[in-house]
């Protein structure tokens, strides 16, 4: 038999039969069937069980071998050892924490006595809690759980999960308003949370707030990937697997958190271990991809086509490579293989939307943007380039409402907010933009395109109520000291003193930014109209109807 053939879940099942008898001593090590294992596995145990052997009365060579056993899902002979490494030192409360873990899946009772005896240990251990607090809660025994959430979030006062734990158990109890304030709480300092948009879409609907539900409903598609509390104990024991499963979901969680290296590093593994399914080789060659290894990237996907040439996610991913190169034509054909193999796939419309964004197709980078977003919320980030299709086709009021879209569902996204304001210039909607962009300002202060643009509508807004002369005043001199010789900051210093009212000043400044950019004419031609204004003794106001804005002058 093949390694991988047989599932994980299957081989613990099968141990419970085949572990050894265990005799009433605390020396006994537990023994395994290892005859279905990949090598590297087999090794490990093999390696650490001696370890254990030749120190049979260390706890901590008892919990290790625990650990290496759990990290490859053989949770019965793990909860064999750690009660070997509690037996020895009933201290340390990371045996009884992972003992708790391991149990959690068989027996909640004994996992909750796992946790209750860990827990009088008093560890400084916010996801410890958590977890206690969600089996207490499995066992109806609220009002413990409430102490543990509690004890949870005097750990950690931002604790998302403390409060989802709370939330449910005011749910539980009928107490909706309670529950809302809590998930909302939890909404705002964690807006990627599935969980929390599910429950909040629970209590909106039995609170008869349809609209909130149907809203929370999709954001909870959207952000459909369900987190789990960080635990450095639990994440270190899970960090012990050497099989190709283990890699894979290591590589998958650590693309998930961006860091491409070590995903990069995890997904080599499984191809070192194993021969490589096509899914093996489209995950290395898309982190690849990301990483700038083009060369790489590419002989990884066709390795994996050769295998099946109708992989959808191969076919994509491929496809879209080409399209970041700019070979269109290629990268044409492979998309509409991916779109023939599955029209339901949303990441080979999203990938064919790009193509066609990026060929200046816009209606048709429309149409595949809104169905990709249909079949799946989760590939938000599309909204930026339904958007840039949407004004690509001069349709500027739908380009704002993909970007509001996208705003909902990143709230604190600088760069959302940045676009989202200067689409709202292009509308004339200044107080709209002005809100965005000072968002955005107050988000990434550093960030020098966002203060021009906010400061040059604080001091330009048609409307005499969208304007505060003073902090544009205050911002163009913050950042023409920073550049004092850049013709637009020098132009936008100009607009602020004529804006207050100090044409004097405002007539040396654009003098200065004129002679800076005497070398690129259309930006003197439009320097000089301003300077006329000042001459005149007329401030500069943008138009009612919008304006495309220029960042560079």
């Amino acid at each position: 038999m093949k390694h991988g053939h047989l599932g994980w879940a299957s081989i613990a099942f099968g141990l419970m039969f085949l572990l050894e008898a265990l005799v009433a001593t605390s020396n006994e090590i537990p023994r395994i069937d290892t005859s279905d294992m990949e090598s590297r596995v087999i090794a490990l145990i093999e390696e650490t069980r001696k370890e254990l052997e030749n120190n049979i009365d260390a706890a901590v060579a008892w919990g290790q071998l625990g650990r290496v056993l759990h990290a490859h899902d053989l949770t019965e002979a793990a909860l064999v050892c750690y009660e070997g490494a509690i037996r020895r030192d009933d201290g340390d409360y990371r045996w009884l924490y992972l003992a708790a873990v391991a149990a959690s899946g068989g027996s909640l009772a004994s996992s909750g006595e796992y946790f209750g005896k860990a827990a009088l240990l008093q560890p400084d251990d916010g996801a410890f809690f958590i977890g206690f607090g969600d089996v207490l809660t499995r066992l109806g025994r609220y009002d413990e759980a409430r102490n543990a959430y509690q004890k949870a979030m005097e750990i950690d006062d931002h604790s998302i999960f403390a409060r989802i734990g709370l939330a449910r158990l005011a749910m539980i109890r009928g107490g909706l308003v309670d529950a809302r304030t809590l998930l909302e709480r939890a909404r705002d300092l964690s807006p990627r949370h599935n969980n929390v948009h599910t429950l909040l879409a629970r209590v909106y609907r039995r609170l008869g707030n349809e609209a909130l539900a149907s809203e929370a409903l999709w954001l909870a598609r959207v952000h459909k990937k369900r987190l789990k509390p960080h635990s450095p104990v639990v994440s270190a024991m899970a960090g012990l697997t050497v099989s190709a499963r283990g890699y894979r979901r290591l590589g998958a969680r650590q693309a998930d958190f961006g860091n491409l290296a070590d995903a990069e590093s995890a997904y080599r593994q499984v191809l070192i271990i194993r021969a490589g399914s096509p899914g093996d080789f489209g995950n290395l060659a898309t982190v690849l991809w990301k990483l700038g290894k083009h060369d790489e990237a590419f002989e990884h996907f066709t390795r994996g086509l050769r295998l099946n040439p109708d992989h959808v996610e191969l076919l994509s991913g491929k496809g879209r490579a080409f399209v970041d190169i700019g070979e269109f034509d290629r990268a044409a054909v492979l998309l509409a293989n991916a779109i023939i193999a599955d029209p339901m796939f949303a990441g080979a419309l999203l990938n064919s939307g790009v193509l066609k964004l990026r060929q200046g197709r816009f209606q048709d980078a429309v149409e595949h943007f809104e169905h990709a977003l249909t079949l799946d919320p989760s590939l938000y980030p599309a909204y930026l380039d339904l958007s840039s299709a949407y004004a690509g086709s001069g349709r500027l009021e739908a380009a704002a409402v993909a970007l509001q879209r996208l705003r909902a569902i990143e709230p604190d996204d600088e760069v959302v907010l940045g676009k989202l304001g200067l689409m709202q210039a292009r509308r004339g909607k200044y107080d709209e933009a002005i809100e965005a962009l000072a968002h955005a300002w107050e988000l990434k202060p550093t960030d020098g395109e966002t203060a021009i643009l906010l400061a040059r509508l604080l001091a330009t807004a048609p409307n005499a109520g969208s304007r505060d002369v003073p902090r544009a005043l205050d911002m163009a001199m913050d950042l023409y000291r920073i550049r004092p010789h850049d013709a637009g900051l020098a132009d936008l210093l100009a607009m602020a003193y004529a804006a207050a009212g100090e044409f004097d000043k405002a007539i040396r400044l654009s003098e200065r930014a004129i002679e800076i950019a005497r070398n690129k004419p259309r930006l003197v031609h439009e320097l000089r109209m301003h300077l006329d204004l000042y001459r005149s003794r007329r401030p500069l106001y943008l138009p009612d109807e919008g304006v495309e804005m220029a960042l560079d002058c």
